[in-house]
């Protein structure tokens, strides 16, 4: 039997609405005048951001995720989010321990920390849940505002991956050219 303790997961719920490099920046980058691919340049770009949000261990254009765990900390412990970069808490929610949907608000939050945190307000304790996955769901708000706000450095290790994938459509030993990786390495979050 797999003892749960605070198992965690999480989940895209809200994509961004933008990506940190433009379909005319990649052409400009990797000297494509043609419009024929413009297709599977955008498609690249998505899976050329999505590689380094999973390099880096954070999103990088604002986007709503749903973390889940198993239970809420012991007593006034804190809860440690995946993703920093949170601008808003969307919602606390929890299932009771009579397994009825709830909403936790009495919290204070820290979200400018790595990792960002949430906690009970004073005197106040969390709640006790049921016994199961996704007991809790801390909805929020991650990652840069725009595109504008992104690390130059970050932009420019995507326009690096786009051209390799545009050039190289063959699996590679490397997901990550070595220049890429270099400049993502210094922005790379540690997980704790």
């Amino acid at each position: 039997m797999v003892k749960l303790h605070n198992i965690k997961s999480w989940a895209v719920t809200a994509a961004p609405n933008t990506e940190p490099v433009t379909s005319a920046e990649v052409k400009l980058w990797a000297k494509i005048d043609t419009a024929a691919d413009d297709a599977l340049i955008t498609n690249i770009i998505q899976a050329a951001r999505e590689n380094a949000e999973n390099f880096l261990n954070y999103k990088l254009i604002s986007q709503t995720v749903a973390e889940y765990f198993t239970e809420f900390p012991e007593s006034r412990g804190e809860l440690l989010l995946r993703f920093p970069l949170v601008s808003s808490i969307t919602s606390v929610a929890y299932v009771d321990t009579d397994g009825a949907n709830q909403t936790f608000t009495s919290y204070n939050a820290d979200l400018s920390g790595l990792p960002a945190r949430l906690w009970p307000n004073t005197q106040t304790e969390w709640p006790g849940t049921k016994e199961q996955l996704k007991a809790v769901t801390v909805t929020y708000v991650c990652g840069y505002a725009n595109a504008a706000a992104v690390p130059q450095a970050i932009k420019t290790a995507i326009l690096l991956t786009i051209a390799k994938w545009y050039d190289n459509r063959e699996d590679s030993v490397r997901m990550l050219p070595t220049a890429a990786e270099r400049l993502l390495e210094p922005y790379r979050m540690k997980l704790y």
